[in-house]
C-alpha cells in the first residue's frame, strides 16, 4: 500500500514539474508591454518594462526628438502601449530590450542605475502607500 502511495505521489510530482517546466517555456515569448514612468538624469526617458523582472530601460530623448522632427521632450509621452511623438502616436513592443514602433523604427533602449533608481523609488512608494 504505501508503495503504490509513493508511485502515485512521485508520478504526480512529475507531472506537476512537467506542467510547470512548459508553462514556463511558453510564457518567455509573450509579447512584453512596457509604461512611461519619468525622465531621468542625462535626457532620458525611462521606461518600466513588465517582464516579470521589473526591469525599467531608458530611451534617449535625443532618439525621440529625431522621430519627432525636433521637437522637445514635452512633447513626448508613453501611455497604454502608445508612444506619442509631437502630434504623432504609434504603438510599440519591446524586442530584444528595444523598442519597436508599430511602423518598424526602433528605439534602442540600455538598461541603466538611474532607471533602476527611479523604478525602485516608484516601487517604494507604491508599497508603502504613496501613491
Amino acid at each position: 500500500m504505501e508503495d503504490d502511495f509513493m508511485r502515485k505521489l512521485r508520478y504526480a510530482l512529475l507531472v506537476l514539474v512537467g506542467v510547470l517546466f512548459v508553462s514556463f517555456l511558453t510564457g518567455c515569448h509573450k509579447e512584453i508591454k512596457g509604461q512611461f514612468i519619468g525622465e531621468g538624469s542625462n535626457n532620458y526617458i525611462v521606461i518600466k518594462v513588465d517582464n516579470n523582472k521589473g526591469e525599467a530601460q531608458k530611451i534617449p530623448n535625443s532618439t525621440l526628438r529625431a522621430m519627432a522632427n525636433g521637437s522637445d521632450t514635452e512633447n513626448v509621452s508613453v501611455d497604454k502601449g502608445k508612444i506619442t511623438i509631437g502630434s504623432d502616436t504609434y504603438g510599440y513592443k519591446i524586442q530584444n530590450k528595444n523598442v519597436v514602433l508599430d511602423n518598424g523604427v526602433t528605439l534602442y533602449a540600455e538598461k541603466s542605475d538611474e532607471a533602476k533608481r527611479i523604478q525602485n523609488k516608484m516601487s517604494s512608494a507604491v508599497n508603502n502607500g504613496g501613491l
